[in-house]
């Protein structure tokens, strides 16, 4: 191997080992996007909520059904999710095993209108429709908000910034067009990474 050779294997490796500490560096927590452990954590509290509400107080898997139809989500955070991105969130809600769970002890069903279960079942979300022998009793909508801090970390280089997601719903009886519950659920998200990124 020429000299000049073996004198640039040693300046390659430190480049790539440098590379490869930048990139690790960086690709902690780069994204303040909601994950799907968010979620979880979010639907664990809405259960709770609900449980301890007036509005569902005394009904068993025995009482009249109600359905809950989802009509309405709003995006009133800072980041930009298209309408698709928020129903898919609602839907990851609505699907999730906990909520589903605690709703049959109340005999409680959680849909989507027609128009939106089509829309997300051609998205490939498994969305039952709803049944024509029960008419919708409540109508449930949903609000994102979000409050962003951003800052420097350990160099000027380093950008910071933490999110904190509210996530708000609200159901309202059909006949009396009464709200009969609101919820809000907080989690937060940070990220850290390159000014350059």
């Amino acid at each position: 191997m020429p000299a000049t050779n073996r004198m640039r294997c040693p300046a390659r490796i430190c480049s790539a080992l440098v590379a490869v500490w930048l990139t690790g560096c960086a690709a902690g927590n780069q994204t303040t996007r909601i994950r799907h452990a968010d979620l979880d954590d979010l639907v664990h509290e809405m259960v709770e909520s609900l449980a301890a509400s007036d509005f569902l107080r005394g009904r068993t898997p025995d009482s009249a059904p109600w359905r809950i139809v989802i009509d309405k989500v709003q995006n009133l955070s800072s980041d930009v999710v298209s309408e698709a991105e928020q129903w898919m969130v609602v839907a990851r809600v609505r699907g999730a095993v906990p909520l589903r769970s605690f709703a049959s002890t109340r005999n409680i069903t959680f849909q989507f209108n027609p128009q939106r279960a089509e829309s997300l079942r051609r998205a490939g979300v498994a969305v039952r429709p709803i049944d024509p022998a029960f008419a919708p009793t409540h109508l449930m909508s949903a609000t994102f908000r979000s409050l962003r801090r951003a800052g420097r970390a350990r160099s000027e280089l380093t950008d910071l910034r933490a999110e904190t997601y509210l996530m708000s719903f609200r159901i309202v009886d059909l006949q009396s067009r009464a709200i009969e519950w609101m919820g809000q659920f907080a989690f937060k998200r940070q990220a850290e990474g390159l000014l350059i990124d």
